[in-house]
C-alpha cells in the first residue's frame, strides 16, 4: 500500500528494502530529492507562476522515470527572468527554448527539473494555507504575473480550478484583503469539442484594498505584463 502510494505521487515505486530503510529511519527519499527551503518567497512564487500559467509532469525515457519537471509558457522577457532567478535561488536547474510565433508572438517554454516542487505542486493548497506570510504573498504574486489583470479600475484574477480559487479567497480572506467572486462566466471558445465546458470565475479586489494587496504582492513595483498600474 506504501509502495504504491509513493509511485502513485512520484512515479517511482522503492524496493522493499528501500521502504524498511525509510521506515526505520536509516534513510530518507529525500537522498534522490534535491532539497531547498520551501520558506523561501522563491517558492510560493513559483508555485503562482506554474499553476497559472505552466504546468507539471512526471519525465519517463524507455519505461524508466527520470524525475519531475515543469514548465512555464509566456512570452514576457521580464517574467521569464524572475523564474530562472527564483529557480536559481532554491538550487533548482531550468532551461528554456523559444518556441515559434503564436498569434504573431514567439513564446518561451522553460522547464525546470525538482521532484520536490512538483511534491508541493500536488499539495499547493494544503502548503500555501501553513505557510510564512510571505511565502503566501510571493504565492499571490506568481498567479497575477501569469494570468491575472491589472488595471486602474480591476485587479483580478479568473480561473476555472475551483481548488485554485478557493484557496485564493482563503489567503485573501488571512490578509484580510476584501474581494468579491463572479460567475459562472463561459471560458472562451477553444475549437477543442472534445474538451467539456468548464466555467469560468472572477475573484476582483475590491477598491477599498487595492494599494493594500498591490503592495503586499509588490505587484505596484512589477506589474504583470503591459498594464496600467493605479498611481
Amino acid at each position: 500500500m506504501i509502495r504504491k502510494a509513493v509511485k502513485n505521487e512520484v512515479g517511482f515505486t522503492p524496493s522493499k528494502s528501500e521502504l524498511s530503510y525509510w521506515l526505520r529511519g536509516l534513510h530518507t527519499p529525500l537522498t534522490k530529492i534535491a532539497a531547498f527551503d520551501v520558506h523561501q518567497p522563491e517558492a510560493g512564487l513559483l508555485l503562482g507562476l506554474i499553476l497559472s500559467d505552466g504546468c507539471e509532469y512526471r519525465h519517463y525515457l524507455n519505461n524508466h522515470y527520470y524525475g519531475a519537471r515543469q514548465k512555464l509558457f509566456n512570452n514576457d522577457e521580464q517574467l521569464i527572468q524572475e523564474f530562472k532567478k527564483a529557480c536559481n535561488k532554491l538550487g533548482i536547474a531550468v532551461h528554456g527554448t523559444l518556441d515559434p510565433p503564436k498569434l504573431g508572438q514567439p513564446c518561451w517554454r522553460l522547464e525546470a527539473n525538482s521532484t520536490l516542487l512538483y511534491l508541493l505542486l500536488k499539495r499547493y493548497d494544503e502548503f500555501i494555507i501553513k505557510a510564512p506570510a510571505n511565502v503566501q504573498e510571493a504565492f499571490l504574486r506568481g498567479l497575477w504575473l501569469g494570468d491575472g489583470l491589472i488595471s486602474i479600475t480591476n485587479v483580478s484574477f479568473s480561473n476555472t480550478d475551483q481548488k485554485l480559487l478557493e484557496t485564493i479567497e482563503k489567503l485573501l480572506s488571512m490578509q484580510k484583503i476584501a474581494y468579491t467572486k463572479g460567475g459562472p462566466y463561459k471560458s472562451k471558445p477553444r475549437n477543442l469539442p472534445e474538451k467539456p465546458y468548464k466555467p469560468v470565475y472572477t475573484i476582483r479586489i475590491a477598491s477599498t484594498a487595492l494599494q493594500r494587496f498591490l503592495k503586499l504582492t509588490k505587484l505596484a513595483e512589477n506589474p504583470p505584463r503591459h498594464v496600467s498600474v493605479i498611481a
